[in-house]
């Protein structure tokens, strides 16, 4: 085992780089309509001639309301909830790496729609196509990165999600600053083209979950790639005992034991489970982090005098966010699940009434800035992360594939709210909107002192028994 460790743990982190290009693929949607020319007055570059041939002989410019654009940057999550939902089914029928593949079809779909489209109607479908390979994507990426990963880098393993997501935002911001011109956030759509297309390629090497074919009756299969992924012996052993290794009669069906979604819903067993994954994945949305994104421009230009200055503010912010997804894979494995997400909630909070007590008390813009810059540091300690990896934490494995269609229903959904209610607040009453945000986050914090379970160095069966234990004490 010592011998090939080198190898194996390439294996690893390739196949974990590879399943989180769907989460940079997501990043990327959020962020790819701030460059959107003729939007009410998201984009301050005057625009001549609407009609003027653009990237690809398109025309520069899509008119639309503000409302028009936050439902354009809404559909996004609102079809991510529909694509989550099939992906957690279809990861059981057809595997974690053939639903992987189907996902990227539409979002190959979606690149070639936005980028000619000729009205709002077909950028408003490029953007729910887009939302259906994303939204399967947040489903899978992190049930991937669980189930390939051994015990002792499963916590680094999992941030891989955060750090495709963080990769495809400044990618976002990095195309605009480049290729400044109105008519080239058609370039920025077109682009996203060439990933769907390069994770197509790479998952034809990328091995199957040990779970999914342990499920199916390939033991021997899923023995060779636990040993490729690092896993140790004992891990393996315990992993492919002969109760659980028994094949199923139909290799290509779920297993029969296999939660359903209403069991899942509405069983006392799995209440506290349920509870525990709505709190994470609510908060994590309901946290305005993807506000803090999708609509940065917005918010930087009530700190940044010029256009300029606030694109080149972004970019750095973004890299520096990139960076930041480093630190929280070593954070989780020496401090624990539990206390990273406490002190990211309260945290945020903190920050987030910051931003609105610098401009409306002290009226400091770079008093401000260290409240945006702080609210999104804290985020990445704790909140971007460990929602994904606690949905296949705080359940059996029989119940994996349901708990990851609520949350990432649940997770898309308030994402919704978000996207299309931040707006018209930041345009109504300004940086008061972050109060809201800080007493929300306050609200889940104390939710998450009485419910959220500790599940380092936990097995899921561990963690589900003390979840059923303290629920029954209840």
């Amino acid at each position: 085992m010592s011998g090939s460790a080198t190898p194996s743990s390439a294996m690893l982190y390739f196949s974990g780089a590879t399943a989180a290009l769907l989460m940079f693929q997501l990043g990327y949607h959020l962020g790819e309509l701030n460059g959107l020319a003729c939007v009410g007055t998201v984009d301050p570059v005057a625009v001549p001639d609407p009609n003027e041939p653009g990237f690809l002989g398109m025309s520069v410019c899509l008119p639309m309301p503000r409302i028009a654009y936050s439902l354009a940057n809404g559909a996004l999550a609102l079809a991510g909830a529909a694509g989550a939902l099939w992906a957690g089914r279809a990861c059981d029928q057809y595997g974690r790496v053939r639903t992987m593949q189907l996902l990227n079809v539409p979002l190959i779909a979606a690149a070639l729609v936005m980028t000619f489209a000729v009205n709002y109607p077909m950028l408003f479908v490029g953007r729910l196509l887009a939302g259906l390979g994303t939204g399967g994507g947040s489903v899978l990426t992190p049930i991937y990165l669980s189930e390939v990963s051994p015990n002792a880098k499963r916590g680094f393993l999992g941030v891989f999600s955060v750090l495709g997501l963080g990769s495809g935002l400044f990618v976002t911001s990095l195309i605009p600053f480049l290729f400044p011109a109105p008519q080239m956030w058609r370039l920025m759509t077109f682009c996203s083209l060439f990933f769907a297309v390069l994770q197509l390629a790479l998952l034809t090497v990328v091995p199957e979950t040990p779970v999914h074919l342990k499920a199916t009756g390939r033991v021997d299969e899923a023995k060779a790639v636990m040993r490729k992924m690092t896993w140790s012996d004992a891990e393996i052993a315990q992993a492919t005992d002969v109760e659980s290794a028994k094949p199923s009669k139909d290799a290509t069906a779920a297993p029969k034991e296999a939660v359903s979604l209403g069991e899942f819903l509405t069983a006392g067993k799995h209440r506290k489970s349920l509870l525990v994954l709505v709190m994470s994945h609510a908060t994590q949305q309901l946290s305005g982090i993807n506000a803090f994104f999708s609509f940065s421009f917005s918010i930087l230009m009530l700190i940044f005098p010029t256009a300029y200055a606030t694109s080149l503010f972004y970019v750095c912010f973004n890299a520096y966010y990139v960076l930041l997804q480093f630190i929280p894979g070593n954070l989780l494995e020496r401090y624990g699940r539990r206390p990273l997400m406490l002190v990211s909630i309260f945290s945020m909070a903190f920050f987030a009434a910051l931003f609105t007590v610098a401009d409306k008390a002290l009226h400091q813009p770079y008093v401000q800035l260290v409240g945006f810059v702080g609210a999104v540091t804290v985020f990445s300690f704790g909140l971007s992360s460990i929602p994904f990896i606690l949905t296949a934490e705080v359940v059996e494995p029989a119940a994996v594939g349901v708990a990851s269609q609520v949350s990432l229903a649940v997770n898309n959904l308030s994402n919704f709210v978000i996207l299309v209610a931040f707006p018209p607040l930041l345009d109504a009453i300004g940086s008061y909107t972050f109060l809201i945000l800080a007493g929300y986050l306050v609200a889940m914090g104390v939710v998450a002192l009485r419910i959220l379970p500790e599940t380092k160095g936990k097995t899921p069966a561990e963690v589900v028994a003390e979840l059923r234990e303290t629920a029954a004490k209840a």
